[in-house]
């Protein structure tokens, strides 16, 4: 499915969208695991702060860029904790042993929004959701959303 946002607060609208599809699927037997794929810029944080609108987090969400991993403590029924995980600094999968992300990984209670998951590669996680974000002009992004079957 592609969709075109023409602004950061259509991008957000879909990521609340996207929260409400999330909440009625419910948990796995591990974490939630959605991929943000896109270049700086494209829309990746833009789309978490919906979601975290949507799961009724009051704080504004920021990009992790340079803390990589940040956790949010959730008051809903499926979903303990969202982590927001920026990757962009990691080169090696075996670097994020010291974010503890097998255990992370392992909490059917977590709900993780990866971006620049390249390195997941490494370790073969299959995303429940995958968005690959498009920078088409100032605004305008495309977004591509593939789902796991």
């Amino acid at each position: 499915m592609e969709i075109i946002t023409y602004d950061a607060s259509q991008t957000q609208s879909l990521g609340r969208k996207i929260a409400d599809y999330l909440i009625k699927g419910g948990r796995g037997k591990q974490a939630t695991v959605i991929t943000l794929i896109g270049e700086l810029g494209s829309g990746k944080t833009s789309f978490v702060q919906g979601v975290a609108k949507e799961f009724g987090l009051p704080q504004r969400i920021l990009s992790p860029t340079f803390l990589i991993v940040k956790r949010y403590s959730l008051s809903i029924p499926v979903f303990d904790y969202l982590y927001h995980i920026d990757l962009y600094r990691i080169k090696k999968s075996v670097e994020l042993a010291v974010f503890g992300f097998s255990e992370i990984l392992a909490d059917s209670g977590n709900i993780l929004f990866i971006e620049w998951p390249e390195i997941l590669r490494e370790i073969a996680i299959a995303p429940k959701l995958s968005l690959e974000f498009t920078i088409k002009d100032e605004n305008l992004r495309l977004i591509k959303i593939n789902q796991k079957l």
